[in-house]
């Protein structure tokens, strides 16, 4: 029996990865079953994740594999947002299909680049979901809430019509579910729920089984350690006018940020902050980068060493009768560098690491590459994305180095590594220094990924841009290889730095 498309090792890999990233710190496991009538599973005392591949049965392998990546950004909603209660079985599914709509709603605002993927799944259950019915059962009014949220997102009606008392039922219950899409806690959508299985009356033989079978499932309790993100999703609750279709998205490639984010945590952008004991722990490193990005210049007149030195075998061809040779100690001088360092400071970047939080990391490095190019006189900027904000420059003193400092998560998912890249690609376009750098501090997992990879291929030879990961796990070093390549990402804990990078020069010139 031939194997399906999703049982390929390689393709449950990247939907793992892709799954898994969506999901933040501490993701759970995620399995794959193609069991009947199941959509998806967030199972939190086992921390699982199920996903059912074929849940809608007849579309080809590609349209497939799109859905159930929906399906994962869904459930990874519920791992981020959702908090379950023990709750009777109608309210329970009455509560389910208005979570549902609350946690696509924040993923969407979190993850740009999840809207194109949530939208088809959209379309996909409102299209096979059944006409409503007008007879007096009052679960035909529970089945028009779960059909409601799918025809609001698409600009669409519902489909079918309600009996003349469901239709009254209707208008009570539908401001109260539209209300539970913008809670900013799954206790009150709890609530809503059990205040609309109040005014139905409905019993759970009320439910129509299509609206059970449409719905995914919640099981067990959160631990103590396992926490939800409770937050209701900003312009979430505007209703688009029914009838009016509402463009699909397209699939999210280096879409600007809003200007409602800031550069900072919350409502706190980033500020001016002490940066002496940063200072003090970069230092060392500084000193160390400095030591190897100072090279040898060839002198006019080389002297013999007497204590030899290491045999460069172009050297040797140039001077046969004297092969051994270092150059005069006075005539090292540090290459002709400009260097532009953008730093990824969104919500991810709280992750914490064997060395604290990964933001931590980033800032002690970026403090580095900053006291040495200031030592040296290079070119030099240290800037942020997705906002494109500049902190520190070879002229900004004491200010850019509190700003490193400062540097605190944005409340924010959207990475636009591609726009960073380009915008700074083109202030060194102008430069005349032999090396142009882009170094892009990050973790892996932009919304830009594809057109960000493409964009740094293009790029070489005339701007290098390197990926710099800190605090490596074995998952983001596959995300960050993706997109620089291999042979252009600095993979290692920040003491460690100066060395890869200066490596890594070396290999790009071929010294």
């Amino acid at each position: 029996m031939a194997m399906k498309w999703w049982q390929w090792r390689n393709i449950q890999g990247k939907l793992r990865l892709f799954g898994r990233a969506v999901q933040g710190v501490e993701p759970y496991r995620i399995e794959f079953a193609d069991w009947p009538h199941l959509t998806g599973q967030t199972d939190f005392e086992e921390r699982l994740v199920l996903v059912n591949p074929e849940m809608i049965p007849g579309l080809r392998p590609r349209e497939a594999y799109e859905i159930t990546k929906a399906v994962l950004c869904h459930e990874a909603g519920h791992r981020r947002f959702t908090t379950p209660s023990k709750l009777p079985v109608a309210v329970h599914v009455v509560s389910n299909i208005l979570e549902d709509q609350r946690i696509e709603s924040l993923m969407m605002e979190e993850f740009a680049g999840t809207r194109s993927l949530i939208w088809n799944l959209t379309k996909a259950m409102y299209d096979r979901s059944p006409d409503l019915e007008p007879t007096g059962d009052p679960g035909q009014v529970v089945a028009a809430c779960l059909q409601h949220r799918w025809a609001v997102r698409l600009g669409e009606t519902l489909k079918g019509e309600l009996s003349g008392k469901n239709q009254e039922l209707w208008e009570e219950v539908r401001p109260l579910a539209e209300k539970a899409w913008v809670a900013d806690s799954s206790k009150k959508v709890d609530r809503i729920a059990r205040r609309i299985v109040k005014i139905l009356g409905i019993k759970d033989s009320d439910l129509p089984d299509w609206v059970i079978q449409a719905s995914d499932r919640c099981r067990g309790h959160r631990s103590e350690r396992d926490r939800s993100e409770d937050r209701a999703p900003p312009g979430a609750g505007k209703m688009s006018p029914p009838g009016r279709p509402r463009r699909k998205p397209q699939p999210f490639d280096g879409e600007r940020v809003p200007d409602g984010h800031k550069a900072g945590s919350g409502r706190e952008a980033i500020i001016p902050k002490p940066y002496a004991e940063l200072e003090e722990r970069a230092t060392p490193l500084a000193r160390e980068l400095i030591e190897e990005l100072t090279i040898e210049l060839d002198a006019a007149e080389p002297e013999p060493s007497e204590r030899g030195g290491r045999l460069s075998v172009r050297q040797y061809l140039r001077e046969r009768d004297r092969p051994f040779l270092l150059p005069n100690d006075d005539l090292m001088a540090p290459p002709a560098l400009a260097v532009r360092v953008v730093i990824d400071h969104s919500t991810s970047m709280n992750e914490k690491s064997v060395r604290g939080t990964r933001i931590g990391s980033v800032a002690e490095a970026a403090m580095t590459l900053h006291l040495a190019c200031t030592e040296l006189r290079i070119d030099h900027s240290v800037s942020v994305t997705p906002q494109q904000e500049t902190l520190a420059y070879l002229e900004s003193d004491e200010r850019g180095k509190a700003l490193i400092a400062g540097i605190v998560p944005a409340q924010t998912g959207f990475e636009d590594v591609a726009i960073a890249v380009e915008k700074n690609a083109e202030s060194l376009m102008v430069s005349a220094a032999a090396i142009r750098l882009v170094l892009v501090l990050h973790d892996g997992y932009p919304n830009d990924g594809k057109k960000a990879a493409k964009l740094c291929s293009n790029l070489r030879g005339k701007v290098e841009v390197i990926g710099v990961l800190l605090d490596p796990t074995d998952v983001t070093r596959d995300a960050m290889t993706e997109i620089f390549g291999q042979d252009r990402l600095v993979a290692c804990a920040s003491p460690e730095l100066p060395k890869k990078l200066a490596a890594m020069l070396r290999n790009i010139r071929g010294v």
